[in-house]
């Protein structure tokens, strides 16, 4: 009021004088109803709705949303689909002399769902002996703003792992501070040998040939048949080979023959093991 400012409430009195001279008194009772409001809590992770935003206290007798709401407050809300990963509230606020305010912003960050593929499937896991491990965030669009952790500390999308021993990997994604994680089960490569004692290679789809009955992959495989003799009747390195009772494309006499079968299975590359044994050729 003329050459004075006020900012408190209270009763003031001030003598203006215009450019004649003339003076004139002025009287003012000013009220002043500033009005202020912040969210003490401004970011929250998609798991931890249905958040309810309250702007109640801040005295205020009005409200308009970001939303679009006018109620005092609203419950937080994030959609399914979409491009959106992040979503903001904020209101402003105002009494019954017009003041008005801004709150600070809420921010939602979405949890990312974790998805872990292999290259190869897990039905070569075995065969192969590794495989590559790829993590994605498949419900965040904004991919450049999520980090990874591997259980073994690796921060790559992708690892490459041994894949003949049982483990269990994961894989934990962030997203601004908002995590999801995914996890992978690998068995042991089973590692099971069993010799039945009889051949008959008669034609009747029961023990016409010869070798190991398998559940397992390996890293060394060879099977020696031998005479009475001593003499090599039959060998291989080819699980998917046996002996059919012949020798140099003859049959071989009724009788005993011995194998020695040596291998090292997948789950155990380095550790060979031979088993010896027996069969019966019987015609």
């Amino acid at each position: 009021i003329g050459e004075h400012e006020y900012t408190q409430s209270g009763d003031y009195v001030d003598t203006l004088v215009n450019r004649f001279g003339c003076d004139s008194i002025v009287h003012t009772h000013l009220h002043l109803s500033a009005i202020e409001f912040d969210f003490a809590t401004t970011r929250y992770c998609s798991e931890d709705l249905p958040v309810t935003l309250d702007a109640s206290g801040s005295g205020a007798t009005g409200y308009q949303w970001s939303t679009g709401d006018t109620t005092a407050t609203i419950q937080a809300m994030v959609s399914d689909g979409g491009t959106d990963d992040i979503w903001e509230y904020y209101v402003i606020v105002y009494n019954s002399d017009g003041c008005l305010d801004t709150s600070n912003t809420v921010t939602i960050y979405r949890n990312p769902v974790v998805e872990i593929t292999t290259e190869p499937d897990t039905s070569q896991f075995c065969t192969i002996g590794e495989a590559t491990f790829t993590a994605a965030a498949i419900n965040i669009n904004a991919t450049e703003d999520v980090t990874w952790m591997w259980d073994n500390g690796e921060t790559t999308t992708s690892i490459v792992l041994n894949t003949t021993h049982e483990l269990t990997p994961w894989v934990e994604a962030t997203f601004h501070e908002c995590t999801g994680r995914d996890s992978i089960y690998v068995p042991e490569c089973p590692c099971s040998v069993k010799f039945f004692n009889t051949l008959t290679p008669n034609g009747d789809g029961f023990n016409d040939t010869f070798a190991p009955v398998l559940e397992a992959t390996f890293n060394f495989y060879k099977l020696v048949i031998y005479n009475r003799w001593g003499e090599c009747v039959f060998k291989s390195k080819d699980p998917s080979e046996s002996w059919d009772g012949t020798i140099n494309g003859q049959e071989a006499s009724a009788g005993t023959y011995y194998y020695v079968f040596t291998y090292a299975c997948m789950s155990a590359p380095e550790e060979k093991v031979s088993r010896h044994g027996s069969v019966t050729l019987v015609r």
